[in-house]
């Protein structure tokens, strides 16, 4: 290539290509200078760049130009020179020194575009809290060898002439941060290996922080010459991570402590959570499952309730809860399905124990049901038979009872003492026979109707059940009291409740002390759950022993001569009371006197008014 067409190639280039001598004054120097500084090539010629460099970079422009006549291959520096019409001129220079020539090759291109972007860039870091440094391995000893961004100062909380050279600023890591970035900077100039680290630091100002740090390296052949990178505040990242990491702790933990099968599905029915008690109960490690489609890990499910209750809660966005038996394992499960953004979250345990448990109470109930109706029906054929029974029974003895009477009168007094005393005994048999049937058929009608919800006088009820006893009461001068007022009712049964109150007072009645004028007291409460009616007298009393056998039909304490009856009076007040879904209860004292007590349910939301 001829040397003309050098020329004219290189005075086409954009950049400004020269050679300077080692006073600092420019040789020569192509046509790019024109448009880049506003100087023709000749008005360039003999210049020195000290006349044309903007005063503030003269020092860092003076510095690199020794160190390019020491050997220094430059190619990113950047100064700015003044132009001809005083405005400044961003230049990026590329320069080496030709020791053999004494003079200096150098290109300088446009620095504008590189300006802006460096300010954006700067800007961008100020707005993330990312710094930078540089490391300069070929500075002298003494010399400001390592480089801090203003950012970087800011993070580290020091002045603005802080000089990080005295130190290469490890003091402000902590312990094992220091280790650590002390080993990454030696591998990455011994080795080459860059790195990108998270450090804890503690600042000039006491205050600990989380950065991190990156940093790679500038060669020349094999020799790192430079080391550089970033420095970025991840302080409050750091501590939002550390929190999530301690909330997924916590999640983990409590899913893993539940006594619920836990699993949880994104959207796409993929499975991100499988806890141990769902391995456990469905015996499938989380790392077979983890990652996959449900669905595919189960398609014995597909035609089962889980499917359809799975779709439509994701569907609807609505809870799911439902009982569906796998007949593939042969349990049940109860299920209640979670829907939100991110899928389902989905719970289940084995109920196979309480499901087995309802089948066996509900075969339990039929048995009991099937049992109930056949008592029923067998109560009511013995009622009926009680009731035909008795029935049928009193005109036989009425016969023999009037024969008895025709056949004395007939013989008169061809009858002797014994044979007198024999009809008696047949006469007196025959009366009682007819009381047991009589009382029987009592017994067989208690509580045949019940009407339990109809508003009942107590105080007319006891006074009308007084009044049926009045000539026991004259012949044992008996006397009662009662602690609720005229006018106050309650719910029941106006039948059952007078027969009841009767029964009771015959029975005060009757069994009393010589001597002691039977005295009875009738009290009523308000029970939480209903209302209670107490009879309580000064008779004989009982042992202990014969309070459970009072109510059994035809049990007696007492001999027929002693005192009259057929021991059925307290076995008719026990059926009846149960009849009104009541229960009776006794207590006694031997020569005190008994106190007879009954409980009856509320009929409705109105408690009974008894005061």
């Amino acid at each position: 290539m001829k040397e003309s067409d050098l020329k004219h190639i290189v005075n086409q280039s954009p950049d400004m290509i020269c050679t300077i001598d080692g006073e600092g004054r420019f040789l020569w120097v192509n046509r790019a200078s024109e448009s880049l500084l506003g100087y023709t090539p000749g008005e360039m010629k003999g210049r020195s760049y000290l006349e044309m460099v903007c005063e503030e970079d003269l020092p860092d422009t003076d510095q690199i130009s020794r160190k390019i006549m020491d050997g220094y291959v430059v190619t990113q520096f950047e100064n700015r020179y003044i132009r001809k019409d005083r405005t400044l001129m961003p230049l990026i220079w590329s320069a080496r020194w030709n020791p053999e020539e004494e003079k200096m090759y150098a290109i300088a291109r446009d620095g504008r575009e590189k300006r802006v972007l460096v300010q954006l860039a700067q800007r961008a870091g100020e707005m993330a809290r990312i710094g930078h440094w540089e490391l300069d391995l070929l500075q002298a000893d003494g010399g400001d060898r390592m480089y801090w961004s203003r950012m970087t100062k800011e993070i580290l909380e020091v002045d603005n002439d802080y000089n990080p050279s005295l130190s290469g600023g490890f003091e402000f890591c902590e312990e094992e941060s220091r280790d650590r970035i002390q080993e990454a900077v030696e591998t990455l100039i011994s080795e080459g290996r860059s790195f990108d680290e998270t450090l804890l630091i503690h600042t000039q100002r006491g205050n600990s922080r989380w950065v991190r740090c990156i940093g790679q390296g500038e060669y020349a052949g094999e020799e790192c010459v430079k080391i550089f990178g970033s420095f970025q505040d991840i302080h409050d990242l750091k501590e939002a991570q550390e929190e999530l990491e301690l909330a997924y702790e916590d999640r983990t933990r409590i899913l893993e402590s539940i006594g619920d099968a836990f699993f949880t599905v994104n959207p796409d029915w993929v499975v991100t959570y499988w806890n141990g008690e769902a391995e456990r109960l469905l015996q499938r490690p989380r790392e077979e499952i983890l990652g996959k489609n449900i669905w595919e890990v189960y398609p014995d499910a597909v035609e089962l309730d889980f499917y359809t209750q799975y779709h439509w809660a994701m569907r609807t966005g609505e809870i799911a809860r439902f009982e569906e038996f796998y007949p593939t394992a042969g349990f049940w499960l109860e299920v209640t399905a979670y829907p939100s953004d991110d899928g389902l979250s989905i719970y289940f345990r084995d109920v196979t124990e309480r499901k087995e448990a309802e089948q066996e109470m509900r075969d339990l109930n039929r048995q009991l049901q099937d049992h109930s109706e056949k008592l029923e029906l067998i109560n009511k054929e013995l009622e009926q038979f009680a009731y035909v029974a008795s029935h049928d029974l009193q005109e036989p003895l009425r016969m023999v009872t009037n024969f008895l009477s025709k056949l004395e009168k007939h013989l008169g007094e061809n009858l002797d003492d014994s044979s007198r005393l024999y009809m008696h005994f047949a006469v007196d048999g025959a009366t009682r026979m007819r009381q047991v049937i009589l009382d029987l058929l009592d017994y067989s009608r208690a509580g045949e109707s019940t009407d339990p919800d109809r508003e009942v006088d107590l105080e007319s009820v006891t006074r009308r059940a007084w009044q049926a006893l009045q000539s026991r009461v004259d012949a044992t001068n008996g006397m009662l009291k009662t602690d609720f007022r005229t006018g106050r009712t309650v719910q029941s049964d106006p039948v059952l409740l007078k027969q009841i109150l009767q029964n009771l007072l015959s029975n005060s009645l009757k069994y009393h002390r010589d001597g002691v004028p039977p005295e009875v007291t009738i009290s009523t409460r308000i029970l939480d759950d209903g209302w209670e009616l107490e009879v309580t007298d000064n008779g004989l009393g009982m042992e202990e022993e014969y309070l459970d056998k009072i109510f059994v039909i035809f049990q007696r304490l007492h001999r027929a001569d002693e005192y009259e009856g057929t021991g059925i009076g307290l076995a008719i007040v026990q059926k009846m009371v149960r009849q009104l879904k009541g229960q009776i209860t006794v207590t006694s004292i031997p020569g005190e006197g008994s106190s007879f007590r009954i409980q009856f349910p509320a009929q409705s939301d109105n408690q009974p008014d008894i005061q």
